[in-house]
């Protein structure tokens, strides 16, 4: 990071020194305190460089070769935490790099080759724990990266080309009941998929997929509630069978593979017509309820986990939900309920924990959330409450994420305005305006103790313009400037290499004692 021993040069500029052409110097504050020392070669800086701050804590250290950034640097917050380690070959990053929080903790891990981003970049979150993988090529993203779980799952797979996300796919998602849901994926280490397999409701529903390091399809299989669907293509075909009365009279029908049941087995009363319907997965019952002459669900029905266990009951009216439905878990608890209209949710619903505490609290209006909605830890407190419109978000909603609790406003399902973030004690950790659920305008957040940390701005999302860094005491820190979202100056000193060269060839013509 030579814009860091730029600036530390610029500093110089400016400080009483005494040097010779080949020595070993002393660069001081007004108030005589040491703000930098190393050796010269010929009127220029060679050798090893440290440099510190007005309260006499380092501020960088390294080698100068060539008047050129060498081997290792690193630079230090006033605090006495390290900041940043970098390797440098003649001036330019080559090797990795480290960048750390005020508080000690890393935030990104990358490496470098010619001054630019090369392989796999880690990012930490505030605690240290790895958020997000990129790869780069030439300073730019490229092919796969991940996102994940404070658990360590991964929960995005990002797919780059050119620095451009073209994809991003959701995955080893827990619905709000903490079961799987959705695809779950087996990467490698270079996130290419070995197996997917898709999740509902905490079982395998669907398909699961293999693959080999090169993406090539192996295998698929097909599961229906966890259980194995066996591949209908090297097994037999199944055989249909009736079954009948002592006086003759067709009692079921339904399929058999290899003698066991499978799909939809009819049973019939003494009248000949169809009454009621098992549904059979590899011989477990799935479901079973009446059914009309025509074949259609009617009246309650009722449906069963692997282990025999009650899953729902509900009433069908030709073949559509209708009425009271209960949903259970394994354990026989109530898991959900609410009423059906027309194969649709209407009216209130509720999701409870297994201990039977509410989880959610819902109204539906033919299908859609309608009305205020409200969801609770299993402490009772407040994790979401807010108004449906016609299936979208709308007016004021409350959250809690994490240990911080966001205020703000949505419009047709989009966050729209001031959005707020408060710590537990109620003070503001983050304030920003949205439009369309993008950052737009001035965004502003806080330390703990109320006092300024970040201020910048945002245009449709993207950082823009000058942000700012302040410590705990209200001092600017650093600054970054931003256009369209990239990173262009730190602390107003440009951060590609061209730049930076100008800059210190002109700063050697300006101010020649300093070397």
């Amino acid at each position: 990071m030579r814009i860091y021993i730029l600036s530390c040069f610029i500093v110089f500029c400016c400080l009483n020194a005494i040097a010779q052409k080949d020595s070993l110097v002393f660069y001081k504050y007004p108030d005589g305190t040491i703000s930098g020392e190393g050796f010269l070669k010929d009127g220029k800086p060679e050798g090893y460089w440290k440099n510190y701050f007005p309260n006499g804590r380092i501020k960088s250290e390294g080698l100068l070769s060539n008047s050129q950034t060498q081997g290792t640097w690193k630079f230090y917050f006033e605090s006495g935490f390290i900041n940043v380690e970098t390797e440098y070959n003649q001036g330019k990053k080559q090797g990795y790099r480290k960048l750390y929080a005020d508080s000690g903790i890393i935030q990104v891990f990358d490496y470098f080759e010619n001054d630019l981003r090369n392989g796999w970049a880690s990012f930490f979150d505030s605690k240290g724990v790895l958020n997000r993988k990129i790869n780069y090529e030439n300073g730019i993203e490229s092919g796969v990266s991940a996102e994940f779980a404070p658990d360590g799952r991964i929960i995005s797979l990002n797919e780059y080309r050119a620095g451009s996300q073209i994809r991003s796919t959701k995955v080893n998602r827990y619905d709000k009941l903490t079961k799987r849901t959705g695809i779950w994926v087996e990467t490698d280490s270079l996130f290419r998929i070995q197996m997917s397999t898709q999740y509902q409701n905490g079982l395998k529903n669907g398909l699961r997929k293999y693959y080999d390091s090169s993406g090539n399809l192996l295998k698929i299989e097909k599961y229906q509630d966890d259980v194995l669907i066996p591949d209908e293509k090297q097994i037999k075909p199944p055989s249909v069978r009736n079954m009948y009365t002592a006086e003759g009279k067709l009692k079921s029908r339904g399929a058999y593979i290899d003698g066991v049941a499978a799909g939809k087995h009819t049973y019939y009363n003494s009248s000949g017509q169809s009454d009621s319907s098992v549904i059979y997965s590899n011989g477990l019952v799935l479901e079973t309820g009446a059914v009309d002459s025509a074949g259609r669900k009617q009246g309650e029905w009722k449906s069963f986990y692997p282990d025999g266990e009650i899953k729902s009951k509900g009433v069908y009216m030709d073949d559509k939900k209708s009425g009271a439905w209960t949903f259970f878990y394994n354990n026989g608890k109530t898991e959900q309920s609410g009423k059906y209209v027309n194969g649709l949710p209407d009216g209130p619903w509720k999701w409870y924990y297994e201990d039977g505490q509410i989880l959610r609290d819902e109204f539906y209006r033919k299908g859609r959330e309608d009305g205020f909605a409200y969801e609770l830890f299993p402490t009772g407190d407040t994790l979401s409450a807010g108004e449906f419109i016609d299936g979208q978000r709308e007016g004021l909603w409350l959250f809690q994420d994490g240990d911080q609790k966001l205020k703000g406003y949505f419009v047709a399902g989009e966050m729209n305005g001031i959005w707020t973030h408060f710590y537990p004690d109620g003070t503001r950790s983050f304030e920003g305006n949205f439009r369309e659920g993008l950052a737009e305008g001035l965004i502003r957040s806080w330390h703990p103790d109320g006092t300024l940390k970040w201020k910048g701005l945002c245009d449709a999302g993207k950082r823009t313009g000058v942000w700012i860094r302040y410590d705990e005491n209200g001092n600017p820190v650093f600054s970054i400037t931003y256009e369209d979202g990239v990173e262009k100056k730190y602390n107003g000193i440009h951060i590609y290499p061209e730049f930076f060269q100008a800059d210190y060839e002109s700063l050697i013509q300006r101010n020649p004692y300093v070397f």
